[in-house]
């Protein structure tokens, strides 16, 4: 059976193709980047700094889908968290869940937000999150040692 034929409908958009692919270090970083929207690739790429086997950032695993079919409404921002789970919410298109645990982020963005709308304020928002994570693991596992 084919997953992608005619009269299946893939509206969780888990076989959309993501040929565009980018590693940079970003705000203390190593994200790994996979979309289908060239100009976030490029913006990222842009942003950040090329990805150096020499650095020792935490890595983030990173799967951002365009959805151009998305509604339009990018008014509210919202978060939402529990344990690991960080879930971000952009009016009704665009919601974007990150695993602090796992250091994976997947998401989806609506056509309106701007792409440096991302980069200047969504992803720092998880970022500073994923931050705060890894620093509370550290003094847990500092703790357990002593």
């Amino acid at each position: 059976m084919n997953a992608n034929g005619p009269g299946v409908p893939d509206l969780l958009r888990r076989f959309t193709p993501t040929p565009h692919s980018v590693h940079v270090s970003f705000r203390q970083f190593e994200i790994s980047l996979q979309t289908n929207d060239a100009e976030l690739a490029v913006a990222m790429e842009l942003a950040g700094e090329p990805r150096t086997n020499d650095r020792q950032g935490l890595l983030l695993l990173a799967r951002i889908i365009r959805d151009y079919e998305a509604p339009e409404d990018s008014s509210q921002l919202t978060l939402l968290s529990h344990g690991p789970l960080l879930t971000l919410v952009l009016g009704t298109g665009t919601m974007l869940t990150m695993d602090c645990g796992r250091r994976e982020l997947m998401g989806f963005l609506a056509p309106a937000v701007p792409t440096q709308r991302v980069l200047d304020e969504l992803l720092p928002l998880l970022l500073d999150r994923l931050s705060d994570a890894a620093a509370s693991t550290n003094r847990t596992q500092m703790q357990t040692h002593r």
